[in-house]
């Protein structure tokens, strides 16, 4: 039973902490710059434009090799670099966009205030599920409980 309370304790606390949460940005655009976050969005965009998944993964490991031995960011690239490096033809526009920090899909969820409030929701509900699970467990204890009397 010590386990139910330890999560019903859990997530009260979560549930204040969840809404106070404040996120820097400066700092998140720079990990994910770092962590060469973007290059995934890179390896789908050569994907999508009929490059091998395979080859895609290869040449994007590359690039951010090449980068990391420059110091530079994926987003640093230009256009003709990364045409040069990859020797696909791209759209400036989506290849802004893959590597743009800023516009990365994996940035966007950890900030977005509507994820946080589904989080919240989530938490609510497991508590409720909980309670009903204790609720539950504590009925067939005392039926046993009861039968052994």
């Amino acid at each position: 039973m010590q386990s139910i309370s330890t999560a019903q304790d859990s997530l009260e606390i979560m549930s204040q902490v969840v809404p106070s949460l404040k996120f820097d940005k400066a700092k998140m655009l720079e990990e994910i710059e770092q962590g060469y976050a973007c290059a995934t969005e890179l390896a789908d965009l050569l994907v999508k434009q009929g490059v091998p998944f395979r080859d895609a993964h290869a040449k994007v490991g590359g690039i951010v090799k090449h980068c990391i031995e420059k110091k530079v960011y994926l987003s640093q690239l230009t256009a003709e670099q990364v045409e040069l490096a990859t020797e696909v033809l791209l759209d400036k526009k989506e290849l802004a966009a893959a590597l743009s920090p800023d516009k990365s899909k994996r940035y966007d969820m950890a900030v977005s205030q509507k994820k946080l409030e589904e989080i919240r929701k989530m938490a609510q509900g497991r508590e409720k599920m909980l309670l009903e699970s204790d609720r539950l467990l504590w009925q067939q204890v005392q039926r046993i409980t009861s039968s052994r009397a």
